[in-house]
């Protein structure tokens, strides 16, 4: 009896990828407009990957609709998820990314999986490559690491339920730890969580 929806990040997959906007406002915009067109009244919403921020973020300023709210593996900030050197090392290719946009998803790829089995890799570099543009990538990169939500975290008024999931395909265990302490520092700050 539950019904599921999902989509597509701005600028990634099959949305508008000639998004070039990749603040936090307008990723909110995006969501708003999701849950408007779909007449939405009162929903749990779940967050993963980059979306965690905008979850976050919705959940505070629309508590009214929110009735739950599950976050898998949170971080605040990206200052908080980009300390680990995976993360360091991406940041670091993207002034070569528009020149060597298969270099970057490979590299992508085994950062995120490691280097045992590389028939995996390739398949989510493929898939990055067909997601998004370097530019993209680059842009909602740069964008991204100046989100800050954790002002936000005490004004989570739905039940919340934060999920640290090491068995995501692409946790590394030398990320563990700080993925971890992201994790913990929302869970501290979320009233209830």
């Amino acid at each position: 009896g539950f019904q599921v929806i999902r989509y597509d990040g701005r600028g990634t997959g099959s949305s508008d990828r000639a998004a070039r906007d990749f603040s936090l406002e307008a990723t909110l915009r995006d969501l708003e407009a999701v849950v408007d067109g779909l007449d939405l009244e009162h929903f749990a919403l779940v967050g993963h990957l980059s979306g965690v921020l905008t979850a976050i973020a919705y959940a505070a300023r629309h508590s009214e609709r929110v009735s739950h709210l599950v976050l898998r593996n949170p971080y605040a900030s990206v200052a908080d998820y980009g300390v680990f050197p995976g993360r360091r090392a991406l940041k670091a290719l993207r002034p070569v990314a528009e020149e060597n946009w298969e270099l970057v998803t490979v590299n992508a790829a085994h950062l995120d999986f490691g280097f045992t089995d590389s028939e995996l890799a390739r398949e989510y570099a493929a898939a990055l490559q067909s997601a998004m543009s370097a530019a993209v990538w680059v842009e909602r990169g740069e964008a991204y690491d100046g989100i800050d939500v954790t002002e936000l975290l005490g004004a989570v008024k739905a039940p919340t339920l934060i999920i640290y999931d090491t068995g995501i395909r692409g946790t590394r265990p030398a990320a563990e730890g700080d993925l971890r302490a992201a994790a913990t520092k929302v869970t501290a700050a979320i009233p209830g969580a």
